[in-house]
């Protein structure tokens, strides 16, 4: 049996999987960590500072020895159960079916014994991965992060660098979802660790148990199969003696060992349900503890945060009871199946002892015929009773053996496959927390580049200060100008420019928009309506949609093909083989306007909002 809590994958262990995590995280000669994994479709991205340099790295080390991380978890994720839950159940004893091999010159009779391996009790809950999300992606863009990082380092303006904070902003928000994920992930391991821990200790000792006590039952097995198999042989010897003198016994002997093999047969079908019921019961017992963790999760997870908007994580704690409560529906119905297939299969065992017995009577009143009637041949006809007597002690003794094997070792499998699925939790508990670390440090990593930016671009802005030209008189003009249009019509349009629909949209919840971030310089994208709108983008009246992050919109152009360019620069705009001359203006009202707008308005960014929701400006 596996030792505890060392679940060994390959020429890895759970204990030099989660060794090298831990010492891959500690290093802090490294600037930035990049791992994908297939299964799991995320990224950590580690960014790891310094606080004693003075610049960051335009490149990115690598760290090699993270590669052990992947390896690790695409270890994990093959054992740890697939994207639906299911896997095909706990490995079958390596010796389970060494008593099934018999001589193919015997009836059969003895032709079981281990066979509860045999069947698979059909898709079974995986009890690894219990309630967990495990498919998002951050999907952070390391090279947008070295390009900001050349840009800061460098001498730009104060234009150029801010129209980096979008890119930045875009994947500052990958970052800190998927660390919310990974953050949900990791509470709800952390409520199956303390049980997962009690459960390991006592299945070690109980499984431990289950095993002697199989390999014992399996040993008397095999004498017992011995025996039998040895009693037929003597007994189809002396049979064949009598039967080429009377065809009479030879159809009765015939009889009895087609009803042995009949009967061997059902003992087979019969094994392998007990070892299937014993893999469902495995399976319930896993989804009932994965039930009870979500609905403890989600019993302490907050509704709201602190600001009162929305709790992401209780959102997804819910999600996980509901799955739960799915997944256990489906380990009780396929127990309900295999218990069904046990009681089939036994049914037929008795049905086939039944006509096995019916065979022997006939068997043994033809001899008792042959005793009384042929004198000459009674002496063989009461060595062949004498040897039927010894094969049906003999099956009589096997068949209780079997049924003990059966019985133990599909104990055994059943909390052996208990065992595994603890020893799972507990190592998928340390791989989780070790995204959940390097998570925190990408997200680190991002703001600290985005305090560095912010203050660069001060700096440039104080150096540029004075040279726009710009009156305080025309800024207040343009400024009113911009809170007019803002306010001309409800919501957002094409016929804004996006300060504009920054402005309209000030009390639109940002957080739910998760698309990739529109700045202006985005010339085209491709998609349906439905896919922006799920993607938390506004959609406007006009039939535009807004990123309310940026206020940047966009036109569909193209009609069913999905087309759309920014509102913006849609004039005169080559795409393809197709041009757009004043397309945008020709359907879009305003919108030309708009964009001549957004030229007067590139010196002004919007600073948020006053305690009246009245905007604040900034000029460049």
């Amino acid at each position: 049996m596996t030792p505890p809590r060392e679940v060994k994958f390959g020429n890895l262990t759970t204990h030099s999987m989660i060794a090298k995590m831990k010492s891959a995280r500690s290093q802090s000669s490294v600037n930035k960590v990049t791992t994908s994994y297939n299964k799991w479709n995320t990224s950590i991205i580690t960014e790891a500072k310094n606080a004693k340099q003075a610049q960051v790295s335009q490149t990115s080390n690598i760290l090699a020895s993270m590669s052990a991380v992947a390896d690790a978890m695409g270890l994990l994720n093959n054992i740890l159960g697939n994207s639906d839950s299911k896997t095909t159940g706990v490995s079958n004893q390596s010796n389970s079916n060494s008593t099934s091999n018999q001589s193919s010159s015997l009836s059969g009779a003895a032709s079981s014994g281990g066979g509860a391996s045999s069947v698979s009790s059909g898709g079974q809950y995986s009890g690894y991965a219990q309630n967990l999300n495990n498919n998002f992606s951050t999907g952070v863009n390391s090279s947008v992060l070295d390009t900001i990082r050349s840009y800061v380092d460098g001498a730009c303006t104060s234009s150029v660098l801010s129209n980096l904070k979008p890119s930045l902003a875009n994947e500052s928000v990958k970052a800190n979802q998927a660390l919310v994920q990974a953050q949900a992930n990791f509470n709800a391991l952390s409520n199956q660790k303390a049980t997962a821990e009690a459960n390991v200790s006592r299945l070690e000792t109980q499984a431990d148990s289950a095993k002697n006590e199989s390999e014992t039952a399996k040993t008397s097995l095999e004498q017992n199969k011995s025996n039998l198999n040895s009693s037929i042989q003597a007994r189809d010897k002396m049979d064949e003696q009598l039967s080429s003198v009377n065809s009479e016994y030879d159809e009765a002997c015939s009889n009895v060992k087609t009803e042995e093999k009949n009967k061997s047969s059902a003992q087979n079908e019969v094994s392998s349900a007990k070892s299937s019921v014993a893999k469902a019961q495995a399976s319930v017992n896993s989804a009932t503890q994965s039930l009870q963790s979500a609905e403890t999760t989600l019993a302490n997870t907050p509704q709201t945060l602190e600001d009162g908007t929305p709790n992401p994580q209780y959102q997804a704690a819910k999600a996980a009871v509901d799955k739960a409560k799915t997944e256990k529906q489906q380990a009780e119905t396929s127990l309900k199946e295999a218990e069904q297939y046990q009681k089939t299969a036994e049914e037929k065992l008795n049905q086939a002892e039944q006509s096995l017995t019916q065979a022997q009577e006939t068997k043994a009143n033809v001899l008792k015929e042959l005793q009384q009637s042929e004198s000459k041949y009674k002496d063989l006809a009461e060595k062949c009773e004498q040897m039927q007597d010894s094969v049906e002690q003999n099956q009589e003794q096997y068949d209780t053996s079997l049924q003990t094997y059966d019985d133990t070792t599909a104990n055994y499998q059943r909390l052996n496959s208990e065992l595994q699925t603890q020893q799972g939790i507990l190592t998928q508990y340390e791989a989780v927390e070790n995204q959940v670390e390097a998570l925190k440090d990408s997200v680190s990593s991002i703001k600290e580049l985005g305090d560095r930016l912010d203050k660069e671009i001060e700096l440039a802005k104080k150096a540029e200060a004075g040279t726009d030209g710009i009156s305080a008189e025309d800024k207040s003009k343009t400024e009113a100008e911009i809170l007019s249009n803002a306010s001309s019509t409800e919501g957002c349009s094409a016929s804004k420019t996006p300060l504009e629909n920054m402005i309209a949209s000030k009390d639109f919840d940002v957080s739910k928009c998760t698309g990739k971030v529109w700045s202006e310089n985005l010339n085209g994208i491709f998609g349906s309506a439905s896919e922006f709108e799920s993607l938390g983008y506004i959609k406007n009246t006009d039939g535009s949609f807004t990123d309310p992050r940026t206020g940047v919109t966009m036109v569909n152009v193209k009609g069913d093909d999905y087309e759309w360019l920014a509102a913006g620069n849609g004039f005169s705009q080559i795409s393809g083989e197709h041009v757009y001359n004043n397309l945008i203006g020709r359907d879009w009202t305003g919108a030309a306007e708009a964009a001549e707008r957004a030229k007067t308005q590139q010196n002004i960014t919007l600073n948020g909002f006053d305690e009246n929701g009245k905007p604040k400006f900034k000029w460049k």
